[in-house]
């Protein structure tokens, strides 16, 4: 895998975690397409696993500050939301906002960890087991 690609395989990733991960996707987008409000709206996996040379361009380009990722033990996925297919993190957009919110409710719901939380390092799209 070369550093700037990501991996999106669930197939690599805890069993655990890949079985939530796929319920936090089929029930926050089962929310999104009921809701009127969200038109145009999604989410999909954006990275699972991780290699430490990804890990190390993510933190030297300043998406990370850390240097081991639950992502490299198949511990931790990001989401995107898609706004009419594109990627964005754009938490100014309400709409885009209630949509991370929702992800974070969920994968709390499922037990999981989420990035949302965070005080030092707020990261919305991330969820990750707990320890």
């Amino acid at each position: 895998m070369n550093i700037s690609n990501r991996s999106t395989d669930l197939n690599l990733i805890d069993p655990n975690l890949k079985e939530k991960a796929l319920n936090i996707l089929k029930t926050v987008n089962g929310i999104i397409n009921q809701s009127s409000e969200l038109n145009g709206l999604s989410i999909d996996v954006f990275e699972a696993l991780r290699t430490q040379e990804r890990q190390d361009f993510l933190r030297n380009e300043g998406s990370s500050r850390i240097k081991r990722s639950k992502h490299q033990d198949g511990k931790a996925v990001d989401f995107v939301v898609k706004l009419n297919g594109k990627w964005t993190w754009n938490t100014k957009d309400k709409r885009v906002l209630q949509v991370y919110q929702l992800l974070g409710k969920v994968a709390k719901e499922e037990g999981l960890v989420w990035g949302g939380d965070w005080i030092k390092f707020v990261d919305m799209p991330h969820v990750e087991l707990k320890d």
